[in-house]
């Protein structure tokens, strides 16, 4: 696969760029868009720290950071196309003869199903805390069944009391002062934390926008708000990946006191 070619032979590895961005979504778009595997997410919650690096086995791409979600771990993933077992094989083999855990993160489902037909050998844990929150947006938009009943209260409850002075519009990412509306926003709702604040997992994701922010122009992310009486009580960051019909969220804050 010549877009995998940039980058080097397993288990030789080079730092992830910003100008990796079109060959690896040639890659990625061939398989089912697991949102921690968009491009987006990879530049902005697996490096972090600046310390994402790439491998390629196959027709597979090995990462390697820290994990900032999980004490600061050295974490390895992996994704692919084909020969999972053996991209496995040889990524336990490695963490062997460097002597670290063996173990492997944010393996996907398709992923952990080839490998669980015939491996005995393999522990298959699952991830609660990495589930995918998928939406079906039919559905979210008409809302209708007992199941949406306790969200369709609380829409009607905002609409009554506020409704008249709400608008939703889009946030332009690439105009400073636009963006400096969500910073202003967020320090104001105290969900934004400092550096000092990095081991709680709220800091974390303060973190992470700080840095979607500054690299937005390399990430076509866009920008819905929330306005109330003209300010900011909530806003959605999200990307459109080169799958069609899907879009994927990335960061959804608001103000708490408007429930």
């Amino acid at each position: 696969m010549t877009t995998l070619k940039s980058f080097p032979l397993f288990p030789k590895f080079r730092k992830m760029e910003l100008s990796d961005r079109k060959a690896y979504e040639e890659f990625y778009s061939l398989m089912a868009p697991y949102a921690d595997y968009s491009f987006n997410n990879l530049m902005i919650w697996l490096d972090l720290n600046d310390d994402l690096f790439v491998s390629r086995y196959d027709r597979n791409l090995v990462f390697r950071f820290t994990d900032v979600l999980d004490q600061n771990k050295m974490s390895y993933a992996i994704i692919g196309l084909r020969n999972y077992k053996k991209a496995i094989a040889k990524l336990f083999e490695y963490q062997k003869v460097v002597k670290i855990e063996q173990i492997i993160t944010m393996v996907p489902e398709f992923y952990a199903d080839a490998l669980n037909d015939s491996n005995k050998q393999l522990i298959i844990t699952e991830d609660k805390d990495n589930k995918e929150y998928i939406f079906d947006t039919s559905k979210s938009y008409i809302l209708s069944g007992k199941e949406s009943e306790n969200l369709r209260y609380k829409i009607n409850y905002f609409i009554k009391h506020y409704g008249d002075d709400v608008l939703v519009k889009e946030i332009n990412l690439n105009d400073d002062k636009d963006r400096n509306i969500l910073i202003n926003a967020m320090h104001k709702w105290g969900s934004h934390r400092s550096i000092q604040d990095s081991n709680t997992k709220l800091g974390v994701e303060g973190l992470a926008i700080d840095k979607y922010l500054r690299i937005y122009e390399h990430l076509s992310s866009r920008c819905l708000a929330i306005f109330l009486s003209n300010e900011v009580i909530g806003f959605s960051i999200f990307h459109l990946p080169p799958h069609k019909n899907y879009a994927i969220g990335e960061h959804i804050k608001c103000d708490y006191k408007y429930r």
